[in-house]
């Protein structure tokens, strides 16, 4: 049993009886309640057009709610994997000059290089333009960056589009290890 100042340390991302339309009048969601914690591991399925990037929008605050209450602890990070991964990526510059853009005050070369083999990526393959590399190896790319963010959070928004089963499996595996949040759209 837990007293309630311990299960609100857990809560990470609170929505209640949030109400969201783009449009007045027409309400996307309605009395929509939902706790993230600190260990929460969800998978939201649905059909396309059914809500789910307004959800995840929500939750990570780049929506606001028309009504309703959101709360997010302070300080969090969140990896955001977008099923538009691709857009966020230089596709001048190669994996390992991407990455040293992103984190060299954190990391050095050899880290970086050493990540990005763990996710399949080649000591060829990393010195390429990102333009040249297939849609996988792109995909790893954008989730080696996610993991050098140590995040509380990963949010997964179809990661599995562009990786071969075993890439799936690989993936499968390092999450079910992850010991924080995960919330994952298909």
């Amino acid at each position: 049993f837990k007293s309630t100042s311990q299960a609100a340390q857990e809560n990470i991302i609170m929505l209640e009886d949030v109400t969201f339309g783009y449009v007045p009048n027409i309400n996307i969601f309605e009395h929509l309640n939902f706790t993230l914690k600190r260990d929460s591991k969800i998978v939201v399925i649905g059909e396309n057009g059914t809500g789910k990037s307004t959800f995840i929008n929500l939750l990570i605050g780049r929506l606001k709610p028309n009504q309703g209450f959101y709360q997010m602890v302070s300080n969090l990070r969140i990896a955001f994997f977008s099923q538009h991964h691709v857009d966020q990526l230089d596709y001048k510059s190669t994996p390992l000059q991407y990455m040293l853009d992103l984190y060299k005050s954190q990391y050095q070369v050899q880290e970086i290089r050493g990540l990005l083999g763990k996710f399949g990526l080649t000591s060829d393959q990393i010195l390429q333009p990102i333009q040249s590399l297939s849609g996988g190896q792109k995909t790893r790319i954008v989730l080696a960056s996610c993991a050098m963010m140590h995040p509380h959070l990963f949010l997964l928004d179809e990661v599995t589009n562009n990786l071969d089963m075993d890439s799936i499996e690989a993936l499968g595996q390092a999450l079910k290890e992850y010991n924080g949040a995960i919330v994952a759209v298909t």
